[in-house]
């Protein structure tokens, strides 16, 4: 059932968008609970960290470093220079650079898995970049975004710190836990990746559904959304690519893993801040990103895989 979920997610992604569009009264009824969702998506993140899958890649700590090195430092400047350049509006700006500045996501994992990349140093990307986002998102939207709006640094790494720290902490104490108790999750592993993926596609259409209505209220629609499109997926694609081809020295699975790493960034958090400090219009960059990268991500994936 995983691998079905995993090879087809790019038609879950597509359903979302149809679903989104019908605006259904039980989706909408939904959004207050994102925050939640988001929380427990990245509290069975840290269930499943295995530390001894660690000890390889932590042999070449030069790899995962250059990873999350080009996360928070060339993510948010490629956003902050695509902004300027299509000269998007103040809140979509704010947008897509939260985007930048979020770690990576769950569903970087799974498409690593798909991809047959390597694992082990997928998740200890998103467990570094996770750990460091309450410190690094604040500040990076502090240099970047301040032009635009002022930046609460204080009330970000508040959110951060409740919504990623905490869940990943206490997923990691449960672990620990199991291991004390002998009891095996990895019997386990398959079901917890499914509920994951699907809590990932809840959230994705979640938000979905309340940024579409968002979208009335947006001057010049056709050409403001056309810029997002292309600024996030330019955002996305040269992020990906350029953490693929200065990882290729360290071998091609690596290579794909950190492009993977890089280039997908947790736009369900990016979501959750957006609505949470910012303008409801700069939510917009975040919903066309999860979509965007889930999209183009499996079909990339699945390319990989065979």
């Amino acid at each position: 059932m995983l691998q079905k979920i995993q090879e087809h997610f790019y038609l879950i992604i597509l359903f979302c968008i149809f679903l989104a569009y019908l605006q259904l009264d039980w989706v909408i009824s939904l959004t207050g609970y994102v925050k939640l969702m988001l929380a427990f998506v990245i509290f069975l993140m840290g269930i499943t960290l295995e530390f001894n899958d660690f000890k390889e890649c932590l042999k070449k700590p030069i790899v995962p470093a250059i990873g999350i090195s080009l996360q928070y430092l060339l993510m948010p400047l490629l956003a902050f220079l695509l902004a300027k350049l299509f000269s998007l509006d103040s809140n979509f700006a704010i947008g897509i650079i939260l985007v930048a500045c979020s770690p990576g996501g769950t569903v970087s994992n799974v498409f690593t898995y798909i991809s047959k990349a390597d694992l082990p140093l997928s998740v200890v990307m998103t467990f570094s970049s996770t750990l460091l986002a309450p410190f690094m998102l604040p500040m990076n939207m502090y240099l970047y975004a301040r032009q635009w709006i002022d930046v609460d640094m204080f009330s970000l790494f508040k959110s951060s710190i409740e919504i990623v720290l905490i869940p990943l902490i206490l997923g990691m104490i449960i672990k620990i836990i199991n291991n004390k108790l002998n009891i095996n999750l990895k019997n386990y592993e398959d079901a917890i990746s499914v509920l994951a993926v699907l809590i990932v596609s809840l959230i994705i259409l979640v938000i979905l559904t309340a940024g579409f209505p968002k979208l009335i209220v947006v001057d010049n629609l056709v050409i403001n959304i056309s810029k997002i499109i292309i600024a996030v997926s330019l955002l996305h694609g040269l992020g990906l690519f350029i953490a693929y081809q200065l990882s290729l020295r360290f071998g091609e699975k690596s290579a794909r893993t950190v492009g993977l790493e890089v280039g997908m960034q947790n736009s369900g958090l990016a979501s959750v801040l957006a609505q949470l400090h910012f303008s409801p219009i700069s939510v917009i960059p975040t919903v066309v990103s999860g979509a965007l990268q889930c999209l183009c991500g499996s079909v990339l994936i699945n390319w990989w895989r065979k």
